[in-house]
């Protein structure tokens, strides 16, 4: 039987490999979280400026109008926040992928490296068998003559 010399290479290679996954599993779920977040924060602007909208055509109070300019004016300032942060997060998700797709190629030639193995060891095997085979078949001609 065949038994790669870097087996445990391999494993931790692949362990590596899983480990990096995972990371960049969590990485993409807290980027949809934060697109989310930030289609709200951008939904919620919008009601908001149409409700000024229609409070200035009703001819609301200058105190509940600027009230509502300044609940604007910080909800801006969270949307710019949570833009950021997609960003950040968006940039994270990208090196994660890059280094996954590293270690993928690692691991891959190390994969190669075994199936070479293995087939030079099938081939030498192929050939061990096939002389046994030639030289049992020289006995028995050499046995009946």
């Amino acid at each position: 039987m065949y038994k790669f010399p870097f087996e445990a290479v391999l494993t931790h290679r692949r362990y590596l490999e899983d480990l990096l996954k995972k990371d960049l599993s969590i990485l993409k779920k807290e980027l949809a979280k934060a697109n989310e977040r930030l289609y709200e924060l951008k939904n919620l602007n919008s009601r908001v400026d149409s409700d000024i909208k229609e409070k200035l055509e009703t001819g609301a109070i200058a105190s509940e109008v600027l009230y509502n300019v300044e609940y604007i004016e910080n909800l801006l300032m969270d949307i710019e926040y949570q833009k950021k942060l997609v960003d950040q997060i968006a940039l994270s998700v990208q090196s994660k992928r890059n280094e996954l797709i590293q270690r993928m190629i690692s691991r891959r030639t190390i994969e190669k490296l075994e199936d070479k193995g293995r087939r030079v060891y099938q081939l030498s095997l192929g050939r061990k068998e096939e002389a046994f085979t030639n030289e049992m078949a020289s006995v028995r001609f050499t046995r009946k003559n």
